[in-house]
């Protein structure tokens, strides 16, 4: 974020309070006008949202989180009640056994909740061509039932 914010044009620049590993502080000197940055690790005894509260919250490689229904547990829990409020996962997937499918699965369940998948073949510079020994549809018969069920 710090790098983003030094290639702004001057008159753009957002003031730069605190810099660290884990957080970058924007914000007006002398003011309240502030907003923070985090960068956390979604393990360790302790869950991601304690002593926190998010607006907005971006969860990357979900599927692979150790304990990820705890963690997105922890973090909405700690989401402030405002009109702004958003939490975003992506991942790439783990197989329909991790906690990335079963949150997908609940949130196209919910009426309050919005969940979409993004297949990585629509964009044609993520396909790889097929491999010469096989078929296209050698090669679709690979999907399993469960990864067909998510594809839009």
């Amino acid at each position: 974020m710090r790098d983003l914010n030094d290639l702004l044009p001057p008159e753009l620049r957002l003031p730069v309070l605190t810099f660290n590993a884990h957080q970058v502080v924007f914000g007006v000197p002398g003011t309240s006008l502030r907003s923070e940055f985090r960068g956390a690790t979604a393990g360790g005894k302790r869950g991601m949202g304690r002593g926190f509260t998010f607006q907005r919250w971006h969860g990357t490689e979900f599927c692979y989180y150790d304990n990820g229904s705890a963690v997105l547990q922890s973090v909405t829990s700690a989401m402030h009640k405002g009109p702004h409020r958003s939490v975003t996962i992506e991942t790439t997937p783990n197989g329909p056994d991790g906690a990335g499918p079963d949150v997908f699965t609940r949130w196209q369940e919910s009426p309050t909740k919005n969940a979409s998948f993004y297949s990585w073949t629509v964009n044609p510079t993520h396909v790889s061509p097929l491999p010469k020994n096989k078929t296209r549809e050698e090669y679709n018969a690979q999907i399993t039932q469960a990864e067909r069920e998510i594809i839009t």
